[in-house]
């Protein structure tokens, strides 16, 4: 994680929520016609796919959990990477939580750890450089494009069509999106509806809001 995107994660994560409640203004975003992609922005370990097939037996999974501006929000990961950063909604506890449990329900969990904000961050700071959600390999192609859009960018789902090959994909790509298991460091919330508006959020549309506003603001001092 560059000194930047740690620096926003912080501040978006401990800063109250009222502190930069605003309107997001879709027009001040810093969208490009012509989207530079960062090809190759960061690898999904290669050892995931053999955890998935193994369901994780004989790894520790480790999982904590932290009260964030963001509401409560838990981090689950392995020797491997990072495998979860899911946030506290109403419908579901944590999405992608579930999944994740049956995923590697051969995995030696260990006891979920609460701790303070500043420690969550460390650890995704420590750990960020080894991203391992699981997923099928067109969901793990689409989570790796994802990466390429840069802090204070947006895009569209055609886009991310078009850079596997054709927009006739947009619908599977949106899928993939929405299944996207690691919130924030794999930043689906970049990723915009058709029309230029917000859209859905797997985590709730407010922190997807909150999210691209904080960054408008980081970006905008840079």
């Amino acid at each position: 994680m560059s000194p930047t995107d740690k620096d926003w994660l912080l501040s978006l994560l401990k800063t109250e929520k009222n502190a930069v409640d605003r309107p997001l203004v879709l027009a001040e975003l810093h969208r490009k016609d012509s989207l530079e992609w960062r090809s190759g922005a960061f690898e999904i370990d290669k050892n995931s796919e053999t955890l998935r097939k193994f369901k994780g037996e004989g790894v520790k999974i480790y999982q904590v959990e932290a009260s964030t501006a963001l509401g409560r929000g838990r981090l689950v990961y392995s020797s491997i990477g990072i495998h979860l950063l899911s946030f506290e909604t109403e419908s579901d506890h944590y999405p992608g939580y579930g999944r994740l449990t049956k995923l590697l329900s051969q995995g030696d969990w260990q006891p979920l750890e609460r701790v303070e904000v500043e420690q969550l961050v460390q650890l995704i700071d420590q750990l960020s450089a080894h991203l391992a959600p699981l997923g099928s390999e067109f969901q793990q192609r689409v989570w790796r494009l994802l990466g390429g859009v840069p802090l204070g960018q947006v895009c569209q789902y055609a886009d991310l069509a078009r850079q596997i090959g054709s927009t006739r994909y947009a619908r599977a790509v949106g899928q993939a999106v929405a299944k996207n298991p690691i919130a924030l460091l794999i930043p689906c919330h970049r990723v915009l509806g058709k029309n230029g508006e917000v859209g859905n959020f797997r985590w709730s549309g407010w922190r997807k809001a909150r999210a691209l506003a904080d960054e408008k603001i980081l970006y905008a001092t840079r």
